[in-house]
């Protein structure tokens, strides 16, 4: 699964200097938020038509106000939302503009001018060109999908806005009344308002039939990244769940490959998924939870290396079924796919496990800590599944997931301290699972934490 994406950096030697840029619509300086590194640095920023694509805004970032080359651009979308928000910086807070693309997979940005009254300049000016933008786009059709296979056709939804009233005969989920909002307002942690705005759309798009929905979230002990999951049957969830991904940004092409992924595999459970994180990760995408064969599920991977390796692993280790294909919808590449496996191969824990680290050595991912490992190895649960996540650039992330963890496990990989511990006791429910988990270097993007971690996941309404 995909995080958010790190700065829009330009190369050194790019052409873009404040003089080729003149005349802009606006200019001004301000004190940005690094990506990475997170660190605030002043700059002079220019914001123009697109230069490459007449369809977007960009705003430019320069050392100084005679700078021969760009350090950096923010595109600005028609679905774009400028905001001033209090933000922490060192041990006191200043009032930032906030400029979301509001499509999902893209950083929030976050800057402060020198005085007020160039920050109001700053934010009418941006907002300007929002409203231009939305203007010359005009309405947009929303995309078709095939509709399950023996039913013929395609379908589109006439009603397309999340926020806007129901299709006749189709009852959304209300989120005060649901288990969702329940679980919501048990979690501790500060989510971004850009993170509850999406996922308040996304809550819009779950529909409510006769049949049975599977609502979950997996988070970190500490509450500070989530991952929430809505599964259910094709025919109820599709349209719904294509309309979610369009509202937000996701590329006609990633529509698309839904689409014929999903001619192909033709699964009866379909489902969302979002990932947020108080550092500002924010992220979604689809879930064909079931069995499914391997060679099925790489179709849906992007060529690469990992692509490579993780066929060779599951060839020599004569694995051909997943249990679990996910693919992130991500405004920009490299996307994300995950491919789950289970590896009940031998009723002998130790057997299973020693694939598990074969695998791990097979795609360089480091070794789970000792700590984990013992306790792990004293448990000796007869289940085990490994999530991979891969992408044109490598291996992404990989996870080792355990069903029904005793409060022994869980006490040993999470410690007792954990935000997790209040939220378990406010929602009644103990996890279903816990997973093991490692994000490789460079796919945290400064919003998500790199290395190992515990995952516990947490069936909401099933």
């Amino acid at each position: 699964m995909a995080q958010t994406r790190g700065d829009n950096k330009l190369p050194k030697n790019n052409p873009h200097s404040t003089g080729s840029l003149k005349p802009c619509l606006h200019d001004f300086w301000a004190t940005k938020r690094g990506g990475k590194r997170q660190n605030w640095k002043h700059r002079y920023f220019m914001l123009v038509n697109g230069v490459n694509d007449k369809k977007v805004g960009e705003l430019y970032y320069f050392t100084s106000d005679s700078a021969k080359h760009a350090l950096g651009v923010i595109t600005i979308f028609g679905s774009s939302s400028i905001k001033q928000e209090s933000v922490t910086k060192g041990k006191k807070s200043v009032n930032c503009i906030t400029i979301a693309s509001g499509k999902i997979s893209t950083r929030t940005f976050y800057l402060y001018c020198d005085n007020q009254q160039d920050q109001d300049k700053c934010i009418k000016a941006l907002n300007e060109k929002i409203k231009q933008l939305q203007e010359s786009a005009g309405p947009k059709q929303p995309p078709s999908v095939t509709n399950p296979k023996g039913t013929g056709g395609t379908t589109t939804n006439p009603n397309p806005n999340p926020n806007a009233n129901p299709t006749p005969g189709v009852q959304r989920v209300d989120p005060a009344g649901t288990s969702l909002k329940a679980a919501k307002a048990a979690i501790p942690s500060a989510l971004s308002e850009t993170a509850n705005d999406f996922w308040d759309i996304w809550t819009q798009s779950i529909p409510v039939s006769e049949a049975d929905l599977t609502l979950s979230l997996s988070t970190t002990p500490d509450m500070s990244e989530l991952t929430w999951r809505v599964t259910g049957p094709q025919q109820v969830l599709i349209q719904e769940m294509v309309d979610f991904f369009w509202n937000v940004g996701a590329p006609d092409e990633e529509i698309d490959k839904l689409n014929n992924i999903g001619g192909v595999i033709n699964p009866p459970v379909i489902g969302s998924w979002i990932d947020m994180s108080t550092q500002g990760g924010m992220d979604g995408g689809w879930i064909f939870p079931g069995d499914m064969s391997i060679t099925d599920g790489l179709e849906a991977c992007d060529d690469g290396t990992a692509k490579k390796k993780l066929d060779d692993w599951v060839k020599a280790n004569n694995l051909t079924t997943g249990v679990l294909l996910a693919r992130d919808m991500g405004a920009s590449p490299p996307r994300q796919t995950e491919i789950r496996f289970s590896l009940g191969v031998s009723p002998d824990f130790n057997k299973n496990f020693d694939l598990v680290i074969s695998a791990l050595k097979s795609f360089g991912v480091p070794e789970i800590p000792s700590d984990n490992q013992k306790a792990l190895r004293k448990w000796s649960p007869k289940k085990i599944e490994l999530s991979v996540v891969t992408s044109s650039e490598g291996f992404v992330r990989v996870g080792i997931i355990f069903p029904e963890p005793n409060d022994e496990i869980i006490d040993g990989l999470c410690g007792q301290k954990g935000a997790f511990l209040e939220f378990q006791k406010n929602i009644k429910k103990k996890p279903s699972h816990i997973e093991v988990q490692h994000l490789m270097d460079g796919f945290g993007y400064a919003v998500y934490q790199e290395g190992y971690k515990i995952k516990l996941h947490y069936a909401l309404q099933n």
